[in-house]
């Protein structure tokens, strides 16, 4: 609290001490005190009124200056209440009580939010288990009568299936404790699994993949790991030029303190202008215009369960040349695997 704002605020009360001091130094005057006493009497008053300004000027700011310096050491704001000292003046303790009750107004309606959306991630994920029956029959169907139009549907379906992926890692993504455990595994073997999930659409684009030293252990969620990669090839296919056969790379480099895993393709690219809103949710930038084909939730969930992970990810690109993906994966597992307990 400053002062200058601490003498604005008790102008009236100083401007009616004065007031009351004159008015009195006239009153004692007319009644035939000698004028030394009247101006000792009026000095007496006017000492008194600051003494009082005085008193309560420390003892706001004191009360005051302790909540802004809390509140700058704190990075969640709202913690304040936590922090607060009850003041022992009125006008304090009103100020107290609102911030209090507050809160307390506050953390019911955030338990309120927390129940409904724990009641919303589970619904979710039990439609995505129960969908999951009805999308393999469809298949099975069509795997069971070839033709042009079951073909059609299978490509679709295919669609349809990461979709209904995407959702259930959206739901999942939000609660850490859910399906979440950090292990040693195998890169080649994880990155080759995801490659055979995509084989039908690899060889329809007559892919080329080539391997460098991926192999070796890295610290990550089995489950997450594999949708991650698994988005990242979906993107390759989705944004292949289709005027030259696919080229896919998988090149790992061993650095002392990481483990980076570089997928390229020789894809249609990413204009730069997207190229620093690529993370963002929902955003398609110009390829998801043109194509009609991106959703802009893809990219946004690899980046929000690479940070939950303590991986990198980053996004290399030139128009007409092809992308680049980079994951970083740390070698020091403690803290991971303390994490993901």
């Amino acid at each position: 609290m400053k002062r200058r704002d601490f003498i604005k605020d008790k102008l009236m009360f100083i401007v009616l001490f004065l007031m009351m001091g004159f008015a009195m130094g006239w009153l004692i005057g007319t009644m035939g005190m000698p004028k030394n006493i009247v101006i000792l009497i009026e000095i007496i008053i006017g000492g008194c009124g600051m003494v009082i300004l005085i008193c309560e000027y420390h003892r706001s700011a004191g009360f005051y200056k302790k909540i802004y310096r809390d509140l700058n050491l704190l990075d969640k704001k709202y913690q304040i209440s936590a922090m607060m000292d009850e003041p022992d003046f009125v006008e304090g303790k009103l100020i107290y009580d609102v911030i209090q009750e507050s809160v307390k107004s506050m953390n019911d309606e955030i338990g309120k939010l927390n129940v409904d959306c724990e009641e919303y991630s589970d619904y979710i994920e039990a439609w995505v288990h129960q969908i999951k029956m009805p999308i393999a029959v469809i298949s099975l169907i069509c795997e069971n009568n070839k033709n042009e139009i079951t073909t059609n549907i299978l490509n679709e379906l295919k669609s349809v299936e990461m979709y209904v992926e995407q959702a259930l890692y959206y739901t999942r993504s939000n609660v850490v404790e859910k399906d979440y455990l950090i292990s040693a595994l195998d890169l080649e073997k994880i990155v080759k699994d995801v490659i055979k999930k995509e084989a039908k659409e690899l060889i329809s684009a007559s892919a080329k993949i080539s391997f460098k030293g991926i192999e070796g252990d890295v610290y990550a969620d089995r489950k997450w790991i594999e949708f991650i990669l698994r988005q990242i090839l979906s993107n390759s296919i989705k944004y292949r030029d289709q005027n030259r056969d696919m080229e896919l790379t998988y090149e790992m480099i061993n650095k002392p303190d990481c483990s980076e895993l570089i997928i390229s393709d020789n894809g249609i690219g990413v204009d730069e202008s997207d190229l620093g809103r690529v993370f963002e949710k929902g955003f398609t930038g110009k390829n998801g215009r043109i194509y009609g084909k991106s959703t802009g939730i893809g990219l946004y969930l690899c980046k929000k369960m690479c940070n939950k992970m303590y991986i990198g990810i980053e996004i290399y690109s030139k128009k007409g040349v092809g992308t680049q993906v980079v994951l970083t994966f740390p070698k020091d597992s403690r803290i991971l695997l303390a994490d993901g307990k």
